[in-house]
Order: C-alpha cells, then structure tokens, then sequence
C-alpha cells in the first residue's frame, strides 16, 4: 500500500478531531428602521386593507413586510396581530411595515 494513502486520512481525522464541536453563535443584526416610522397594534391585512390601532390604511402596490426575523413576507402570510412600525406612502397607504418582536416591541419606545 502507499504510504502517502495513511498519511492523508491521518490528516484529514486530525483535522476534523480539532473543529469545534458546536458552531460560534451567530451574532445578532440590528435591523435599519426609519426614524420617522410610527409605532401601532396590527391586525393582520385582509382584501388590500390594514388595520392600525384601529384605523384602517389601504396597503400600497408595492407593499413590504417584514416579519420579526427580518424576512420579506406576503400580505396574507401575515395571521397574528402584532405590534409593528409602519411607513406611509405618500398617498397614505401604508408601504412599509416591520413586525416587531417581543424585546423589540418593549424597547422601541415611539
């Protein structure tokens, strides 16, 4: 046998022997939300309408949520109420909306 063929699979068991065991946590990212976003209770969207502390907004074409992990998601995907942010556009409808999660929503103060 090819004494370079031991040699190899000894490196390679060495070297999967000193990897650590469990991967490094993943450092959390703090989410870039506009200032001016105001803060309201959501009921989720039904039939292109909002409801926002009980006042009803027109969801705007081009409509972006975010969930509480920072993730795009569908209107209709949306089945909780929540508390969120919210931008407008400049018709009114609301063109923006970032679920919050519960630390986010105790420590945003709006």
């Amino acid at each position: 046998m090819d004494p370079l063929i031991p040699a190899i699979i000894s490196t390679v068991i060495q070297t999967i022997m000193s990897m650590p065991s469990d991967p490094p946590p993943v450092a959390a990212v703090s989410r870039q939300i506009p200032i001016e976003a105001a803060k309201a209770r959501m009921q989720p969207p039904a039939n292109g309408q909002i409801e926002l502390d009980g006042q009803a907004f027109a969801l705007s074409p081009g409509i972006q949520i975010r969930d509480a992990d920072n993730r795009i998601v569908m209107p209709m995907a949306v089945q909780q109420p929540g508390t969120v942010l919210y931008q407008t556009d400049a018709a009114g409808a609301v063109h923006r909306i970032w679920i919050l999660g519960a630390n986010e929503a105790q420590r945003i103060d709006r």
